[in-house]
Formats: structure tokens, sequence, C-alpha cells
């Protein structure tokens, strides 16, 4: 997904929270993507790093099946 690859570049959180309204990217794989993405019920995506050492290892996702904020609680 693109939101990782944007992720890890970032090495910062990312929160969509209506992917139907994110720009999809440059080119054609970005739309695609963009696409698949919603045609499979996903509606808004969150995204952490894993760092180890200074070193992005992967990254946490949370997907939801409709747009979403998150609250106080969720950013603990």
């Amino acid at each position: 997904m693109a939101l990782a690859a944007r992720r890890r570049l970032q090495e910062s959180g990312v929160i969509i929270s209506d992917i139907s309204k994110d720009p999809p990217g440059r080119d054609d794989r970005g739309l695609a993507a963009r696409r698949l993405v919603l045609d499979h019920g996903l509606r808004a995506t969150w995204s952490e790093p894993l760092i180890l050492n200074g070193e992005v290892l992967g990254t946490f996702c949370i997907a939801y099946s409709q747009p979403r904020n998150p609250n106080g609680r969720d950013l603990e």
C-alpha cells in the first residue's frame, strides 16, 4: 500500500481519515492502489513506524471500514 511506503520514508505517523479524499499519488499505480483499497471496503487507515536503533523496521497499520479520525485515547 502506498501509505506504508510513504510512512517508511517519513518516519512519522500518517493518518488518512478518509481514503476516498486522500490524493492517490502521481501515477496510475497510486490510482489503482486507492481503487483496490476502496473496493475492499477500507475507508480510513493509520500507520506508525516500528523503529529500532533509529532504523525503520516496518510499519504498524490500522484500517477502518468507515472514515474515522483518531480521538485522544487512540493517540495514547
